[in-house]
This record gives C-alpha cells, sequence and structure tokens, in this order.
C-alpha cells in the first residue's frame, strides 16, 4: 500500500510543475531516516506526474488538533488519549527531524500541522516536501507576487519581504 502524490491529468503541466516534482524527489531522497516520509519513486507516465511514498496509517497532526478541540470525531486514533509528555514527544520528534533535515542543508519550507502525520505508534513523520529547497540552490520564497508555504506559519520577516526564502530560524517559527 503506498500514497501518490500525482499532478491531475486534466491540468497543463508546465515546466514550473515538472520541475517542483522532480525536486521534491530528489530532495526525499537525501533524506532517509526516520521522521521523514520515505521516496518510493518519481517520475511520469503518459502525461502524469507523480512521486509515490508509502502509506503512514495514521492521521495529521492538523487533525489530531482538530479532534483534541472537539472539532472533529475520532478515528482509530484517539489524540485525546494523548498525554502532555506524548504530546511534547511529538513536537521534540518533529524537531529532531527538522534539525536532520537542516544538517543536510535542506528546508521544507511548509512546516504546519497538516503536513506532519502522527503514525498509529505516535511516530511524527514529516509530509509534503513539494516546496522544500537545498541550500545552494535557485528558488525564492516568492513566486510572482505570492508567497509560497502557508502564511499562517510563515516568520514575520517572511511574509513582510526582508527574507526572500526560508531559514532554519522561520522552520522553528513555524514548528512553534
Amino acid at each position: 500500500i503506498v500514497a501518490l502524490k500525482v499532478h491531475r491529468r486534466d491540468q497543463q503541466v508546465d515546466p514550473s510543475e515538472v520541475r517542483r516534482f522532480k525536486r521534491e524527489g530528489e530532495i526525499l531522497s537525501e533524506l532517509n531516516f526516520p521522521g521523514v516520509i520515505p521516496l518510493i519513486d518519481v517520475g511520469e507516465d503518459e502525461g502524469s506526474l507523480f512521486v509515490v511514498m508509502p502509506w503512514i496509517d495514521g492521521i495529521t497532526l492538523l487533525e489530531t488538533i482538530e479532534i483534541l478541540s472537539g472539532d472533529r470525531q475520532p478515528g482509530e486514533i484517539d489524540p485525546r488519549n494523548l498525554t502532555p509528555i506524548a504530546k511534547a514527544q511529538i513536537i521534540l520528534q518533529v524537531a529532531e527531524s527538522l534539525v536532520e533535515i537542516h544538517a543536510r542543508g535542506i528546508h521544507h519550507r511548509d512546516l504546519k500541522p497538516s503536513n506532519i502525520m502522527i503514525d498509529g505508534n505516535g511516530q511524527a513523520v514529516l509530509i509534503d516536501f513539494g516546496i522544500a529547497r537545498k541550500e545552494g540552490t535557485s528558488g525564492l520564497t516568492a513566486t510572482g507576487d505570492q508567497v509560497q508555504g502557508t502564511p499562517r506559519y510563515l516568520a514575520p520577516e517572511v511574509l513582510h519581504g526582508e527574507v526572500m526564502s526560508t531559514t532554519t530560524q522561520g522552520e522553528v517559527y513555524a514548528l512553534g
């Protein structure tokens, strides 16, 4: 069982989308350690771009937060059973993954609760490296007039255009 990230066939594939899928595959291939979704394959089939990753049997941190706040009904994993220590361990796991990623010169650039899966064992796994960037490669946070990433989790200096690319400090901000 796998998870597929596929560019929809009914959309025209532009060169930047092709580069984004290839870049995501290249970055994931460098991040083979616990806490980051492993890459199985990346490619193109009959004009459809795809990234293949293992299926994570769990829910996102966003879903966990929604359940804890009473906004959703629990599924198989009930985060309400998480103790404060277990919650702190999730944050620690994400922080440890960020240390590993940053040590390899990579920034996720879209760290948010919906990009963190919690598996059935309570292990946090970072997913969606679609706008990740490796230091020393081209790519700005802004595309045209739009900032890449989720504004709610971007550091103020990125939102105000003072810093053109996500920094380690900006990802610590997003984790907070």
